[in-house]
């Protein structure tokens, strides 16, 4: 495949990495919590809601218009809710192509797109919704659109403004390419800004329509308060640590487990290896990588307070370019064994995703045919037998996926409860909502402090167990079940007889 044909490398790319990503993902389930924020959200919009003035959010609301026009479309459904997630991933491997053919043969550019999907979807959380991975997929395609196609500013300004809006830390994408263009590209700043401010306006005016701009407004100074404290991570880190990665590993398990280990952690080992690539001679050359590092810096920075590596892996796509520039600079052997390199770190998670997909069983559910391990299929089917479609519900604290699962009705404006993290307000106004309008099912998790330490390690350890609500659940609900739910108990409750009720 020659230099001249870097369009059609990249649709091919892109089609690929879809076609791959549907049948490995797109019925999969796995028990995730954050998934269920987006598509309990959507459904919520789809009843009428709006984001911050009727339910609670942390970021932006793109995701969750995203989403909601997903279910919308095709119908409620799994498939339907990984239609966005697989769409930016396979136009981020489409991105990745044009990018790197301007530096290498548009067919080394498109193996290098493929591998890096692979790797970017080693954790199999990534291939569900998730907002950080929405706005990287909208501002990598706004950086390709300034840099590959070299015009189009006003297009990538909405796409970079776009970003911003589903998550707002990505805004600081936007402000590094306005500041690259003013000093070097000016000609392009304004339809770039335009772009950015034109779509700004239309999701401001959406929301002031709704009347939900103000609650908005507060949201972001609520996230600002308690966010930070709680969701910090360090730079690379991994929930557990490093050395519980190799527990229980004998001798022969030991060097597969390294290259697992290393296939992990490439979005936290790139940027370090780009800032010292950044000073040869060659990166200093060529101005074309000047707006792609920025980028990819700028959409790394976006990613703190939680600098852990799968928040890393939303900037990995960049630096998977940079890294791909610095290889087509150098010899013939040089790349020869890094393509050897990294087709065997991209072929583990490939591997591991095609022996999970194939070891899991149809499950007819409430939101269509999915694939489930046959434990979570077992738990899907006693969570429908136990819980009613379309039911008053309310999980408590951090189980948002049911209420996608089951189509049941949260009496409140919360998803989710993260101890550690939500004011004394939000546990008043939750409570408020439950004893105004108590739900029939409540599905309920026994959350330690210790495990929220270990997800939220920065966590206020004042308010670990939202203790109104506990008592609460105690006094008006009783067990009638319990499920598995990621290994951990879930128990299902039914609202407890009033007193005298009977007589």
């Amino acid at each position: 495949m020659s230099r001249s044909r870097p369009f059609g490398a990249a649709l091919a790319a892109s089609v690929a990495a879809a076609a791959f990503l549907w049948w490995l993902a797109g019925r999969r389930y796995l028990a995730s919590n954050d998934e269920g924020i987006f598509l309990d959200g959507a459904l919520r919009i789809l009843r009428g809601q709006a984001p911050y003035r009727d339910f609670f959010i942390l970021m932006g609301p793109g995701s969750f218009w995203l989403e909601a026009l997903a279910l919308k479309a095709l119908g409620v459904s799994l498939a339907a809710s990984r239609v966005v997630t697989i769409a930016g991933l396979s136009v981020t491997a489409g991105c990745l192509v044009l990018l790197l053919a301007r530096w290498t043969s548009a067919g080394w550019a498109a193996w290098a797109a493929l591998a890096a999907m692979l790797l970017q979807t080693a954790d199999p959380a990534m291939t569900q919704p998730n907002h950080r991975a929405d706005s990287a997929a909208f501002a990598i395609a706004a950086v390709t659109l300034l840099t590959a196609t070299r015009r189009n500013g006003f297009i990538a300004g909405l796409l970079a403004g776009f970003a911003a809006w589903i998550t707002p830390s990505v805004a600081l994408v936007a402000i590094a390419l306005l500041a690259w263009l003013w000093f070097a590209e000016r000609g392009r700043f304004i339809p770039f800004l335009s772009g950015c401010a034109a779509v700004s306006v239309c999701c401001g005016a959406l929301l002031a329509h709704q009347h939900a701009l103000a609650p908005m407004l507060k949201q972001m100074l609520w996230t600002r308060r308690n966010y930070g404290g709680a969701n910090f991570m360090p730079y690379g880190s991994r929930l557990g640590g490093y050395a519980a990665f190799f527990e229980g590993a004998s001798a022969a398990d030991l060097p597969w487990r390294v290259l697992v280990l290393l296939a992990l952690s490439l979005p936290a080992l790139l940027p370090l290896a780009a800032l010292l690539l950044c000073r040869t001679r060659q990166a200093r050359e060529n101005r074309e990588l000047v707006p792609v590092t920025i980028a990819a810096f700028a959409l790394l920075a976006a990613a703190y307070p939680r600098l852990d590596v799968p928040h890393l892996a939303y900037a990995a796509p960049l630096f998977y370019a940079i890294a791909g520039f610095h290889l087509s600079r150098a010899g013939s052997g040089v790349r020869l064994g890094v393509f050897g390199v990294v087709c065997l770190l991209a072929a583990l998670p490939a591997g591991y995703g095609i022996y999970l997909r194939a070891h899991m069983i149809p499950v007819d559910s409430r939101v269509g045919r999915i694939a489930a391990l046959p434990a979570d299929a077992e738990m899907i089917r006693a969570i429908e037998r136990d819980v009613p479609q379309g039911a008053s519900l309310f999980c408590f604290p951090y189980l948002p996926m049911f209420y996608f699962l089951t189509g049941g009705e949260n009496p409140t404006r919360y998803s989710y409860l993260q101890p550690g993290m939500m004011e004394d307000g939000d546990e008043r106004l939750a409570l408020a909502e439950l004893r105004a309008r108590p739900p029939e099912t409540i599905l309920y998790q026994n959350v330690t402090p210790e495990m929220i330490l270990r997800i939220w390690p920065g966590s206020d350890p004042r308010r670990l167990r939202l203790e109104k609500i506990e008592a609460f659940l105690r006094c008006a609900y009783r067990p009638v079940a319990a499920v598995s739910y990621n290994g951990v108990p879930v128990q299902i409750l039914r609202r407890a007889p009033e007193p005298g009720a009977s007589r």
